[in-house]
C-alpha cells in the first residue's frame, strides 16, 4: 500500500523548525503535521505534563501509530513534521530529515529567553545544541538529511529547491 512522504524537521528548541516547516508548506504545498494539534485531538499522546520541564511527556508509541495512520490515509501528499523528537519515528517512514541548528549560542539563548523559558530549560537546550544531540540522533537513525544553520542567513530559494529535489 502506498503512503504519503514524510519530511521531519528536528533540532533544539529555538533553532527555527516551525519557521522552516511553514516555509516548505507555503512554497511547495506540503502539509504540516502540528504535534500540538495532534495532542489536542488525541489525549493518549500525552503521558502527562512535566511541571519541572514545563512540557508534555509524549507517548512515542502512540505518536508513531498516529503519524503512520496519517501517512497511510493520505498517500498522495507530502507532510512536514517538526519537533525536537521527530527523530524517534521509525526510519522506514522518513523520506528526508532536516536538522536545524543555531551555531550562535548567544542568539539561541536570546530566542529561548524570548519564549520565557526558565534558566534550567535554557541551559539544557544550550547543552543539547553544543553536543549536537539532534544531529547525532539523525545520523544514528541513518536517514537522508540536510543541515540548516538558522544563525546564518537562510537562502529560502535554495532551501526550497534542495528539499524539493531530495523528496
Amino acid at each position: 500500500m502506498k503512503r504519503a512522504k514524510l519530511i521531519i524537521i528536528t533540532g533544539t528548541p529555538g533553532t527555527g523548525k516551525t519557521t522552516v516547516a511553514k516555509l516548505l508548506c507555503d512554497r511547495l504545498g506540503y502539509e504540516q503535521i502540528d504535534w500540538h494539534d495532534l495532542l489536542k485531538q488525541n489525549k493518549k499522546l500525552s503521558l502527562g505534563y512535566d511541571r519541572s520541564s514545563k512540557c508534555y511527556d509524549l507517548n512515542i508509541k502512540i505518536l508513531r501509530k498516529v503519524i503512520d495512520e496519517i501517512l497511510k490515509n493520505n498517500p498522495l501528499k507530502i507532510f512536514v513534521f517538526d519537533t525536537h523528537i521527530s527523530h524517534l519515528l521509525p526510519k522506514k517512514i522518513i523520506d528526508l530529515a532536516i536538522v536545524m541548528k543555531c551555531s550562535n549560542l548567544k542568539k539561541l539563548r536570546e530566542r529561548l529567553e524570548g519564549r520565557k523559558y526558565g534558566k534550567k530549560k535554557i541551559e539544557e537546550n544550550l547543552q543539547c545544541e553544543i553536543f549536537d544531540e539532534c544531529f547525532d540522533a539523525i545520523v544514528e537513525l541513518g536517514v537522508k538529511h540536510i543541515v540548516v544553520d538558522s544563525s546564518k542567513k537562510i537562502v529560502q530559494k535554495e532551501l526550497v529547491k534542495g528539499v524539493s529535489m531530495l523528496v
